[in-house]
């Protein structure tokens, strides 16, 4: 779980960068005049939207399914508490009973004698 949360963390980051650089790009894009921006420059521009949007989708699936993953597991703890808590508690019910026992068995035998 931590592996892959740690590799969440660096996609994020890359993606971040590769954010920052596009929004960058895009403002160069941007203050040219429309007639000197050439169409192979405006197709490999959108060609970077859509990778980013694309890796942001991703992004978003992997960060929803750890969140899920992340549920999963505090649920099997509160679980597996819940489990030790019952086993400590028939524990403590089986030693009182077998106290209780020996302590009826010690009174017959003293009365005994």
């Amino acid at each position: 779980f931590d592996d892959a949360q740690d590799a969440f963390e660096r996609d994020l980051k890359e993606f971040k960068t590769d954010k920052a650089l596009f929004t960058k790009a895009t403002k160069t894009l941007d203050s040219k005049p429309p007639n000197k921006v050439s169409a192979r420059e405006k197709q490999k521009h959108a060609a970077k939207k859509a990778r980013l949007e694309e890796k942001s989708t991703s992004l978003e699936s992997r960060r929803l399914e750890q969140l899920a993953a992340r549920s999963r597991l505090t649920e099997e703890r509160q679980r597996l508490e819940e489990e030790k808590n019952q086993a400590g508690l028939r524990i403590a019910k089986l030693t009182l009973e077998r106290r209780s026992a020996q302590a009826s068995t010690a009174t017959a035998v003293s009365g005994e004698l």
